[in-house]
């Protein structure tokens, strides 16, 4: 009986701490308040990869077919470069099928070496067998998850220092990204792109 009772005010103190601990891991400025379930899931840090119970083989193997596809890209316009002109940057052919490939999509034709595998990792992922892993991540986390990933008014960013996550609102972030841009004392405006150029100085200093 002793111990039945003693057990009750240690979880009571054990989730007090929780609490505390979660608070500080979360700094929300957005003055919107956020559920126990949505601190709780944030406070893992925006590098927490919650498990999966299951492993969806058509997904996977979905996984493999884009990949084979961007690399028979690759290599199908393997010798086409960038076009310039008065210094300006172009989108090249392949830059506008990546990017258009879920309106319309193009099948390249793939090297025999790249399609062996492909079909090599899909006989793999068929027959093998998974040990499923522990759910690091509750029902209600999970769920707040979701929730956070569809919200549009608010920005979820690293802290610059101590590891915390900052929740803060989407118009205040966009504000103080234009009110640091405007300050001429660090950024000033320019006449054209120089993405082109300055791609250039990196891979001539990296060679």
């Amino acid at each position: 009986m002793i111990q039945k009772n003693c057990k009750k005010p240690i979880n009571k103190y054990r989730i007090q701490v929780n609490n505390f601990l979660n608070k500080r891991k979360v700094v929300n400025i957005s003055g919107i308040k956020l559920t126990h379930s949505e601190t709780s899931i944030l406070s893992k840090g925006l590098n927490f990869c919650p498990t999966q119970t299951e492993m969806k083989k058509q997904d996977i193997y979905k996984n493999i077919d884009d990949f084979k596809r961007k690399i028979s890209l690759k290599v199908l316009f393997r010798n086409t470069e960038n076009s310039t002109q008065n210094n300006s940057y172009k989108s090249t052919n392949l830059d506008k099928i990546i990017r258009n490939q879920n309106k319309n999509p193009f099948q390249p034709p793939h090297e025999h070496c790249v399609q062996a595998y492909a079909d090599a990792l899909k006989d793999e992922i068929q027959y093998c067998k998974r040990n499923h892993p522990k759910q690091n991540t509750t029902k209600r986390e999970m769920d707040a998850l979701k929730r956070l990933s569809e919200r549009t008014d608010i920005v979820i960013k690293h802290a610059d220092k101590g590891g915390a996550t900052v929740v803060c609102s989407a118009n205040w972030y966009e504000e103080e990204a234009a009110r640091q841009l405007n300050n001429s004392n660090y950024y000033k405006n320019v006449s054209q792109d120089y993405t082109k150029e300055h791609e250039d100085i990196f891979k001539e200093k990296l060679k």
